[in-house]
């Protein structure tokens, strides 16, 4: 069975798939982000259609993850 699992962690019990990070305590805010590798910014780009670069979509924008550029992978 595909798990579809990036980065996680767990606390106690191993997972059934076998994956993570095991940790000795439960996590805080700062410790959970980053193991589970949710320790990116995000910010704002314009949306602009495909085939008209001049062309932008007045009013809306995109959230992105700052540490990717367009059309990079993530990891996991």
């Amino acid at each position: 069975m595909a798990h579809n699992i990036g980065e996680m962690f767990y606390c106690g019990e191993e997972p059934w798939h076998r994956l993570g990070k095991r940790l000795g305590r439960p996590a805080n805010l700062e410790e959970a982000l980053e193991h589970g590798g949710l320790d990116w910014e995000v910010g704002t780009v314009p949306i602009v259609p495909a085939g008209e670069p001049a062309s932008e979509i007045p009013h809306r924008v995109a959230v992105v993850r700052k540490d990717r550029k367009p059309g990079e992978a993530g990891r996991g």
